[in-house]
């Protein structure tokens, strides 16, 4: 696990994310793994999770553009 907080929030968002695509339970409503796969997508190509990194990642370089301007 990341230990900097942007990479702690990114590889916790994705862990959060990808139980939900390994939890049995929220299988239960589909017939298979392709049928819940075709519906739901994958945890690999999840909007929320590409959505966030793009956001740390943006974040990271606007604080580091502000720490150069500081220091």
């Amino acid at each position: 696990m990341e230990t900097k907080p942007c990479g702690k929030l990114r590889s916790r968002c994705t862990i959060s994310r990808a139980k939900d695509f390994h939890d049995p339970f929220r299988g239960i409503t589909y017939r298979n793994r392709e049928e819940m796969e075709e519906v739901v997508g994958t945890a690999e190509n999840n909007f929320f999770i590409h959505l966030s990194r793009e956001n740390l990642l943006m974040f990271e370089a606007a604080v580091a553009a502000l720490t150069e301007r500081i220091v």
